[in-house]
């Protein structure tokens, strides 16, 4: 009896001295960059006279802003920007052909492991000849849409075969404002309309992000001085997106993105102007693209702040392993929403931590199965959540939660505009 209970105290010892060294093999780790970071920036604000296309206030400054927050988390940074010219760097014009080279330059260079960012600030041309977005560089000539790069080009290129990384993200802002410089008389005659059309659907372990939704515009702020977009991703990069361990993800940036972007535009343009960025495509696994310094304001990852906490005290750290975990409830549930005539068989999975509920729900549309985010708070039977559409915030969920019963009912209200705007009800029950 007494050689037991030896060995049961040995073992209260030993178990935080292994869980230290657990977790500061796990921060080593954490640090350590499994891939190169390549990011590829381009901005054009100055358009030929005769063009057609105005000058913009923003362009540059929003890509060397996102350069520094790029640079700081480890980025390897391309600027495509006229104020980056210098003899003997006519490379870095903004031009089709040299942006096309160089993001095929960099295409070719990344390895499995990698991740390739490109992000595009400038006009857009949405060309009635083939009913197409572009982007308009420098040397645009909307007659010519040789002159200018196609998004859909710039797609196909991140496609498995041609782009080895495993993470490709795009972000563009390239609908800004009326781009007729005045002098046409109205938009220039070889342009659709000024507004973003529909977007081809991104090739696998690809993400993109608009500024805005199709058939809208987008818009720079005199308040930033940056367009909304790069304004927004620059402030998610820099810790705003951040979740509890420091990690600035894809899918929290989108989330950052579109919950502040459209509010702030109303603030500063009034309620005549809209603009909702728009998420696209499917990230293979977690894409992490910036994680908070020692100075940030907000956490630093988990195991940093586990370490820390543990080498502190080793009495504290048998005390915490003491304390009985919180278990993770999972629920599965079925039933309906009601939107207007509208009743729609769901499932629904969630997961519940503390006051903590994430899950999805889904249901058969048109013969696919369509799959939603929910993210929310649960206190005391009353449950408070977002649903999300491959990033694009899409609902805001208010219910109550019978944890006996198991049923979850309550009322929802849309925010998307691509989704009906009607406010409807649901109700789940237990499978």
């Amino acid at each position: 009896m007494t050689r037991l209970i030896i060995q049961q105290a040995s073992i209260r010892v030993i178990l935080p001295i292994l869980s230290v060294a657990m977790l500061a093999t796990l921060y080593v780790l954490a640090q350590e960059n499994t891939g190169k970071k390549y990011a590829l920036l381009v901005g054009v604000q100055e358009y030929a006279n005769g063009s057609g296309l105005r000058r913009l206030e923003y362009t540059q400054k929003d890509v060397t802003d996102l350069a520094e927050v790029l640079k700081q988390q480890g980025y390897i940074v391309t600027i495509m920007t006229e104020s980056e010219y210098k003899p003997g760097k006519e490379f870095v014009l903004p031009d089709a052909k040299k942006i096309i080279k160089m993001l095929t330059r960099l295409v070719n260079d990344c390895k499995p492991e990698d991740t390739l960012l490109v992000a595009l600030t400038g006009h857009g041309a949405h060309l009635k000849e083939n009913n197409k977005l572009y982007f308009c560089p420098l040397g645009t000539e909307l007659k010519n849409k040789d002159t200018m790069v196609s998004i859909e080009e710039v797609m196909a290129m991140f496609n498995e075969e041609s782009c080895r990384a495993a993470n490709k993200i795009l972000l563009v802002d390239a609908c800004r404002n009326d781009p007729s410089d005045g002098r046409s008389g109205g938009s220039p005659k070889e342009l659709q309309s000024v507004t973003r059309p529909l977007i081809p659907k991104p090739p696998g372990g690809t993400v993109a992000l608009f500024s805005c939704s199709q058939g809208e515009i987008s818009h720079e702020s005199l308040k930033q001085k940056r367009g909304y977009l790069f304004h927004h991703v620059i402030e998610g990069l820099s810790g705003k997106a951040a979740n509890k361990r420091g990690e600035v993800t894809w899918s929290q940036l989108v989330t950052h993105v579109t919950e502040y972007l459209p509010q702030a535009v109303l603030n500063e343009k009034g309620p005549d102007v809209r603009q909702t960025p728009e998420a696209f495509g499917n990230s293979r696994g977690k894409i992490i693209l910036a994680r908070s310094d020692s100075t940030s304001p907000h956490q630093n990852t988990l195991a940093k702040d586990q370490f820390e906490q543990m080498t502190r005290n080793s009495d504290t750290s048998r005390r915490e392993m003491d304390q009985p975990k919180q278990q993770i409830s999972e629920i599965s549930l079925r039933g309906e929403c009601i939107q207007g005539n509208q009743q729609i068989q769901q499932s629904v999975r969630l997961k519940i931590l503390g006051e903590a509920v994430t899950g999805d729900f889904s249901f058969v549309d048109s013969g696919s199965l369509k799959v939603f985010q929910i993210t929310g708070t649960l206190r005391d039977g009353k449950l408070e959540a977002k649903t999300f559409n491959n990033g694009v915030h899409w609902s805001n969920w208010n219910g109550n939660f019978d944890a006996d019963r198991k049923i979850l009912s309550g009322t929802f209200t849309p925010i998307s505009r691509q989704a009906n705007p009607r406010p409807g009800t649901f109700s789940y029950y237990r499978q």
